[in-house]
């Protein structure tokens, strides 16, 4: 295969790569619907993963063809690109399960083109569901950040313009990590206190239910839900 011939499919893989990856965040967007997103999440990684295989399988493909004279069109080609499809989709679903996201769901959007998957995963961030009593916390905890960070803006803006200097703003770069930073603790600790809640309930549950079954006696269950009760 010439040069000019592989430059034109890379580009074009590429291109096809962007399209897929605007549906496929779209699709992410869709599945988020009105769970909760923490912000502040860095998920670059998952795109220089993408661009990583995506380089490393076109070199590969090279190689077979060239040194060991596999021809694309081939049914050993098909075979290899097959299972470096499974794998890719399998990594993608890996991934999507750890960002809370539908497992099946990735795995087929891996199966697809893997590539434009990692990238909306990437631009489609990690969700969490959290009850509907709850978002109040978790948009409150948003809002008195961004205004925060937004405060800390315009203090830095007035620092650099009195003093007619930029490299003043630097020394707010520490107080805005120490902003995030608390951030992503309270997040976090809101989320530990819905989980131990949503055990809570469940257990009270369980003992209510072996109560009336009569597996339980009463001074056990009353014990149990006392000791629920006070944690």
């Amino acid at each position: 295969m010439e040069l000019k011939s592989i430059i034109t499919i890379i580009i074009t893989t590429l291109v096809f790569i962007s399209i897929v990856s605007v549906l496929f965040t779209g699709i992410a967007y869709i599945e988020r619907g009105n769970k909760e997103r923490k912000l502040f999440q860095n998920t670059n990684g998952l795109i220089y993963t993408s661009i990583s295989l995506f380089l490393l399988i076109t070199v590969l493909l090279l190689i077979l063809e060239h040194s060991f004279d596999i021809q694309m069109g081939s049914s050993l080609m098909y075979a290899i690109l097959s299972i470096i499809k499974l794998i890719m989709a399998l990594y993608v679903a890996n991934r999507a399960k750890e960002q809370n996201r539908n497992y099946t769901l990735w795995f087929i959007l891996g199966i697809l083109e893997s590539h434009a998957s990692l990238v909306a995963l990437a631009l489609g961030k990690t969700i969490y569901k959290v009850p509907s009593t709850s978002k109040p916390l978790f948009k409150e905890l948003a809002n008195s950040t961004k205004e925060k960070i937004s405060s800390l803006k315009e203090l830095t803006s007035d620092v650099r313009k009195s003093n007619n200097s930029i490299a003043i703003g630097h020394e707010y770069d520490i107080p805005l990590m120490k902003i995030k930073r608390a951030y992503s603790n309270e997040f976090e600790e809101l989320l530990k206190l819905i989980q131990q809640e949503e055990h809570r309930n469940t257990s009270l549950q369980q003992y209510e239910r072996a109560y009336k079954a009569g597996i339980m006696n009463k001074e056990d269950y009353e014990s149990k839900v006392s000791k629920l009760t006070k944690q």
